[in-house]
C-alpha cells in the first residue's frame, strides 16, 4: 500500500469522523502495518481540522468508543494549535498526544480492547483526561 493512499484515507477519516468505516477495517483490507499508520497520522496531524461536538452518551460498542476518542484527539490537537500558534515545540507535543489517543482508538477498532485499555491507562494524565467519560466506561470493562 502506498503512503499517499493511506494518507488520503486517513485525511478523509479526520474530515468525516462520523463515518461508519473504521481505520482497523481499512488496515486489514489493505495490509497496512501499525508503524506505517502511526507515521501517516503524525504527518496528517500537522494540519488543523474542524472538531465536531463530542456526545456524552454511553458507548454500546467499541466503534462508538473509538469514534469518541478520535474526536477527543482532534479536539486536543486543535486546542494546541489555537493556544500555541507560534510555538512549534508545543504544537508538536499536542500532535504526539493526539497520535497517542488515535493509537487507543486503533486498538479498539482492531478488536483488542485489553490493549486499548492498557494504552489508555499509560497515557500522560492530562491526555488521559481528554478521553470522554463514555469511552472510559467502555474501556474500564477490559482493564483487568
Amino acid at each position: 500500500m502506498k503512503t499517499e493512499e493511506l494518507k488520503k484515507y486517513i485525511e478523509n477519516m479526520l474530515e468525516h469522523p462520523d463515518s461508519n468505516e473504521t481505520i482497523a477495517g481499512y488496515l486489514k483490507s489493505n495490509d497496512v502495518s501499525y508503524p506505517d499508520l502511526v507515521a501517516v497520522i503524525r504527518l496528517l496531524m500537522k494540519k488543523p481540522v474542524e472538531v465536531p461536538p463530542i456526545k456524552n452518551q454511553p458507548c454500546k460498542t467499541g466503534k462508538e468508543a473509538a469514534k469518541l476518542i478520535r474526536q477527543a484527539a482532534m479536539k486536543w490537537k486543535s486546542s494546541g494549535y489555537a493556544n500555541f500558534p507560534n510555538d512549534k515545540k508545543m504544537r508538536d507535543a499536542y500532535d504526539k498526544d493526539a497520535c497517542d489517543l488515535y493509537a487507543v482508538s486503533y486498538w479498539i477498532d482492531k478488536g483488542d480492547n485489553k490493549e486499548a485499555a492498557k494504552q489508555a491507562y499509560h497515557l500522560d494524565t492530562v491526555v488521559r483526561d481528554c478521553i470522554p467519560q463514555p469511552a472510559w466506561d467502555y474501556l474500564e470493562k477490559f482493564n483487568l
